[in-house]
């Protein structure tokens, strides 16, 4: 047994974990390090592992996507399951996201702060 070292994350002689930018994890996703069907997210630096989607929230993320667009004026859109970039340690995948268009000056980089009116996360 080893002693004198604290195994509690953050202290000074513990694990600490690494905190990924999301200028990093963009990196891993183009380079492929990510098999096809494992879904993560970068949330405050650290990759989660999102939650396996059922039929009965897909429907739901749907249906409020539908009826968002509708209701939007035609400056947003609904932007369904996609990721939005928060900061420098943040690119969360929110089930739905109100986003100032035009939606084509996203083909290239997600969404940012300033771009976005709504998030929702669906339970």
């Amino acid at each position: 047994m080893v002693t004198g070292i604290d195994p509690r994350p953050g202290s000074d002689q513990g694990l600490k974990p690494y905190r990924m930018s999301v200028k990093q994890f963009e990196r891993l996703i183009e380079a492929g390090a990510f098999p096809d069907r494992v879904r993560v997210e970068l949330l405050g630096g650290v990759l989660f592992r999102k939650m396996t989607k059922n039929d009965p929230h897909d429907f739901a993320v749907g249906l409020l996507g539908a009826i968002l667009n509708r209701l939007l004026e035609p400056a947003w859109f609904a932007r369904e399951e996609k990721s939005v970039v928060l900061g420098k340690f943040w690119r969360p995948e929110p089930d739905v996201a109100v986003v100032r268009g035009p939606r084509q000056r996203y083909r290239d980089c997600a969404p940012r702060a300033d771009d976005l009116g709504l998030l929702i996360e669906l339970s």
